[in-house]
């Protein structure tokens, strides 16, 4: 289930139901919540300032994070959720992955996840990090992907970030003269698997890369025609 934007529209009659329902009937079938680029539900926040020692300030922190989610659910769900549902969260973070992922686990968390995109350049840390903190934990891990390419995604914006001719559709449509090819899709898959990856979630759903831009039709097809050595063009 995944929780970005996610705004928890429950109400008193079928917020209690349905929590009831995740963690009783349906316990062995849910997963747990997919936290993009987050460490769970919105407005939740690592301490500020610091706690004590190291040891002390870890200890907070994970304190706060609990208190702090279990709030949360409470509200979504109209009902009172204890602290142990943090095991059903899968945070997915991209620059703090991997100083919390052990910690995650240690508070209990089944699956942490990492977040990543083509131009990002520390994929192997991240997944030694995530692989080992699993391991030690006896826990999962997944791989939250962004099928970004250089800066494909316009990020709310028709304008590239790097001018080269061609706007962008809209937001995280890309642009019509670049994107993630093929190739990428199964590379990202291999490193995944041969890293032990536990599953791995597309942030968009990939429905963005196959669309045509909006309000648009295409002004010319391609199809194959075979004994005509490749390609043909058709208006």
């Amino acid at each position: 289930m995944l929780t970005n934007y996610a705004k928890g529209k429950y109400t008193d009659d079928n917020g209690p139901a349905t929590y009831q329902a995740l963690t009783g009937p349906l316990a062995h079938q849910f997963l747990g919540y997919i936290h993009g680029e987050a460490v769970g539900t919105g407005g939740m926040k690592l301490l500020e300032e610091p706690h004590g020692t190291r040891r002390e300030h870890v200890d907070a922190t994970a304190k706060s994070l609990l208190q702090q989610q279990a709030q949360g659910w409470s509200a979504i769900y109209h009902t009172a959720v204890p602290e142990g549902h943090w095991s059903k969260g899968i945070s997915c973070l991209s620059v703090d992955s991997i100083a919390l992922a052990h910690l995650f686990h240690d508070m209990g968390s089944e699956l942490v996840g990492y977040e990543e995109d083509a131009t990002n350049v520390h994929v192997p840390m991240r997944i030694a990090i995530e692989r080992g903190a699993a391991r030690q934990y006896g826990g999962g891990w997944i791989n939250y992907a962004s099928g970004n390419f250089g800066d494909a995604c316009n990020y709310f914006s028709q304008n590239p970030v790097t001018p080269r001719g061609a706007g962008g559709w809209f937001h995280s449509k890309y642009a019509i003269t670049d994107g993630v090819s093929i190739a990428w899709y199964r590379k990202l898959y291999y490193l995944n698997y041969l890293g032990g990856a536990s599953a791995i979630f597309w942030e968009q759903g990939l429905a963005n890369q196959w669309m045509l831009p909006a309000r648009q039709t295409p002004r010319a097809t391609f199809t194959v025609r075979p004994g005509h050595g490749g390609l043909s063009r058709l208006r």
